[in-house]
């Protein structure tokens, strides 16, 4: 198998090497564009099986709200920021299927932000660039999740552009102080922006001002940016809708407990609480031990990595926050996913494939994902009450993932000093 996929990516990186990024750009728009014309096949002739996500049709029926001069929180279970609503808007001109072109067309931006950032990086090549951009061009899970009508690609995006105008600014050290603040300013109102949309990019924060206080810039500046780009979005939300808003789009992600199935080790817990008023302490007490472990870590890395590879470092952040959350859907490992391609290089990508033990952490993680799976499909396809064995499976999945973090970890220091050897 190994040498099969080795086989495949000599291919993939040569096919690369060949093509332009504009190629690459029109490779990504048609991959996608085929997919969506797929997914409308299918939600037409299927009366059983639907491909667009469940939560598409919630954005949809807030966007008719707003369009029709209510709020879009009288639509039940809709729990996201208004401007979500305002674009879906273009979805009641008879065409249901528009806004998932938001998505879409976030979705391929990100391949220009995967370029700038990686020009930013010294030692990157152009060939090298252009495989990340192809990978990401060709990215199967991105390209499902935004088609079906989710929009996380829309958050991953402005993550990527935040760390792209924080890494500008550390490429301005040798300019004026007025380039400098400008470009802060605007990476703050970005960022603000980012955390407005959605919540989860405020653990992004450490980072960011480690980076540019290490690099001796006035991190404050940053700072209030982000503030006043946040309070001035939250100011204006609030005005508009009130409590609904504060209560559904903050507050509700904040104290979010999920009773059903996911990849949490908590959820169990939850379940088997779900209604009891008396276990509601012991849920506070759950909740606190996430929140605790999820931001030493986020400290810890913020401390270690931030100053000398900011990408590699949001990487760590990102996986740290989403394994040890309350609450863990596929969705989120997109979030992941999008750091992946800024975050590592082709040289540290072969540091870990001639190591041995590289298999035996790949293999162990794909066997726990896939073991998930099937306590998963065992329930909800055939109908096997397998939750304790789910639990289970999300244990050893959270293992299994400590572990991995603690490899790549590990094997990235040491290619960082392998680097620094050879300059």
């Amino acid at each position: 198998m190994f040498l099969y996929l080795e086989k495949l990516s000599d291919h993939f990186i040569t096919f690369a090497r060949n093509t332009s990024l504009s190629t690459i750009l029109a490779i990504g728009t048609v991959f996608r564009f085929s997919v969506l014309i797929i997914g409308l096949v299918l939600d037409h002739v299927s009366n059983q099986w639907h491909y667009t996500d469940i939560d598409y049709s919630i954005y949809s029926d807030a966007g008719l709200l707003a369009w029709e001069g209510f709020s879009p929180y009288e639509r039940p279970t809709f729990r996201y920021p208004p401007v979500l609503a305002w674009l879906m808007i273009i979805n009641q001109q008879n065409f249901s299927w528009l806004g998932k072109l938001w998505f879409i067309f976030f979705d391929i931006l990100i391949i220009f932000e995967i370029w700038f950032i990686k020009s930013l990086i010294s030692h990157t090549a152009v060939e090298e660039k252009k495989q990340w951009c192809l990978l990401w061009a060709l990215n199967p899970f991105s390209t499902y999740i935004a088609t079906r009508g989710s929009f996380d690609s829309i958050s991953n995006y402005m993550i990527l552009l935040t760390t792209r105008i924080v890494m500008q600014t550390g490429s301005l050290k040798y300019y004026q102080s007025s380039s400098k603040r400008r470009t802060m300013i605007v990476g703050g109102l970005v960022f603000g922006l980012t955390i407005y949309f959605r919540i989860y990019p405020v653990i992004y924060t450490p980072a960011f001002i480690t980076y540019l206080h290490n690099n001796g810039f006035d991190s404050s500046v940053f700072f209030h940016s982000t503030m006043c780009s946040l309070l001035l979005l939250f100011t204006l939300s609030y005005s508009l809708y009130g409590h609904d808003y504060l209560k559904h789009s903050i507050i509700y992600h904040i104290i979010r407990m999920d009773h059903r199935h996911n990849f949490s080790t908590y959820f169990y817990y939850f379940y088997l609480s779900y209604g009891q008023e008396h276990t509601t302490l012991v849920s506070h007490i759950i909740s606190l031990m996430s929140s605790v472990l999820q931001f030493s870590s986020i400290a810890l890395s913020s401390i270690r990595y931030a100053s000398s590879n900011l990408p590699f470092c949001l990487f760590v952040q990102t996986l740290c926050f989403v394994i040890l959350n309350k609450v863990i859907t596929g969705q989120y490992f997109l979030w992941i996913l999008a750091l992946v391609a800024v975050a590592w290089d082709t040289k540290l990508i072969r540091r870990f494939s001639y190591l041995h033990m590289t298999k035996w952490v790949c293999g162990l993680w794909l066997s726990s994902f896939f073991f998930w799976l099937f306590c998963a499909f065992e329930m909800e396809m055939r109908g096997q009450n397998t939750l304790f064995t789910i639990w289970i499976a999300s244990t050893i999945f959270l293992c299994i993932n400590i572990l991995t973090i603690t490899y790549i970890c590990d094997i990235f220091e040491s290619h960082c000093i392998e680097m620094k050897e050879t300059i």
